[in-house]
């Protein structure tokens, strides 16, 4: 088998070193690991490598797509567990980290006879450190904290080469649809959105909210930013607000309008839900008195919120409301309940 030897990338001077993170160095010296094994890049025969908790590993068929398409890109680390020597034809090694990379690659050469996969490249450690696969998992999370800006930066270049420019075509290349979709998203957000992103300086977080942005805010965003401001998180919610704030004046004016539209018969039923005719409007007597000023009760208030909820479903400019009108809705329903449960109680009372 051939190997390469490499000076282990966390020791400097038998001390550990480039980690960044004062917690992860004492978990590695708690589970007794005070310099890491030497490690060599090695071919190792696939039947040779064992999996822990085997049954518990179950690659998705996307994963196994991309195993079977583009091959092994990043070499899974292994620890040598037994054998008269790491690099002997008797070794055996345990997955210290990539359990799923190497079952996709026994499915492959033992389920699908793929011979590619009869040996692999792994990253092995002279010997097995019992927790060194815990840790290295936790070291490997903490610089992928930013992985997702990396994925950003790749899918930018595809979409600027024309590589890729939709979601399906993406799937087709193996990508999974529920992981990048989002980054695909941030992708092909304006440059002067784009840029502060694939830059860092811009939080998983902040990148969704901008996602959330219609388009005017998101043009107002964009506009500001090329003005000079920065991009950061404070920015984006004050103009988030701002879209909060224009939805509250559509449904106000919408409101409005259904006010002082011409009324129908309908009558309000004692159980608090507007009893209407097919348009939902309210009685001639009501509408006037809301039309002239006077103060609506909240049976009123229901029937035209559930009037307007009707427009809702019809007008796709007001979807963004939605929600806001159906939450009105249930807490006026909840008061005419009270209402009704507190009249029948004091009807009862003197009854009695």
């Amino acid at each position: 088998m051939a190997s390469k030897k490499k000076t282990p990338s966390l020791v400097e001077s038998g001390e550990i070193a480039g980690i960044g993170d004062s917690k992860l160095a004492k978990l590695m010296q708690r589970c007794g690991i005070e310099v890491m094994p030497p490690c060599h890049t090695m071919l190792v025969p696939i039947e040779s490598i064992t999996v822990p908790d085997l049954a518990l590993v179950r690659p998705s068929a996307n994963f196994l797509k991309s195993i079977r398409t583009y091959g092994i890109r990043h070499p899974p680390s292994v620890a040598f567990l037994s054998g008269a020597a790491c690099d002997a034809p008797d070794a055996k090694y345990v997955v210290v980290m990539g359990s799923r990379r190497v079952v996709s690659a026994r499915h492959l050469f033992f389920k699908e006879q793929d011979p590619r996969f009869k040996v692999i490249k792994c990253e092995v450690y002279e010997h097995h450190v019992p927790g060194l696969n815990d840790v290295l998992a936790l070291m490997e999370n903490s610089l992928r904290s930013d992985a997702w800006v990396r994925d950003i930066v790749r899918l930018r270049r595809l979409v600027e080469q024309k590589i890729a420019l939709t979601l399906d075509e993406l799937v087709e290349y193996g990508f999974q649809r529920t992981s990048v979709r989002k980054k695909l998203d941030i992708a092909l957000l304006p440059g002067a959105l784009l840029d502060p992103i694939c830059a860092g300086e811009v939080s998983w977080n902040t990148a969704m909210q901008i996602l959330r942005l219609r388009e005017g805010p998101r043009n107002q965003l964009v506009t500001l930013v090329q003005s000079g401001k920065e991009l950061t998180s404070e920015l984006v919610k004050e103009v988030y607000r701002g879209q909060i704030d224009q939805g509250m004046n559509s449904v106000q004016v919408a409101m409005l309008h259904m006010w002082q539209q011409p009324v129908t018969n309908a009558q309000t039923t004692g159980n608090g839900h507007a009893g209407s005719t097919s348009s939902g409007s309210l009685t001639r007597d009501e509408g006037a008195s809301l039309v002239t000023g006077g103060t609506p009760s909240p049976a009123e208030v229901l029937a035209l919120l559930q009037r307007f909820e009707a427009r809702i479903q019809r007008d796709q400019t007001l979807s963004h409301v939605a929600t806001l009108n159906q939450v009105y809705m249930n807490e006026l329903q909840a008061v005419l309940r009270s209402a009704r449960i507190e009249a029948q109680a004091t009807q009862e009372v003197s009854h009695g």
